[in-house]
């Protein structure tokens, strides 16, 4: 399990999910996660606290 932190529209958010589930991002210079609905958060570096 990846538990990701990272700065969200408003607030600082949190997920957990599958490390399998966390690759880099073709869209944007981060992290790509998917996640349990199937749909994916693509996720900036600047804006990740942790994984």
């Amino acid at each position: 399990m990846a538990n990701i932190v990272y700065e969200g529209p408003d607030e600082i958010q949190e997920q957990t999910v599958d490390a399998d589930n966390v690759s880099d991002s073709g869209k944007v210079e981060g992290i790509r996660v998917k996640l349990k609905d199937e749909a994916y958060l693509h996720i900036p570096y600047a804006r990740l606290y942790w994984i």
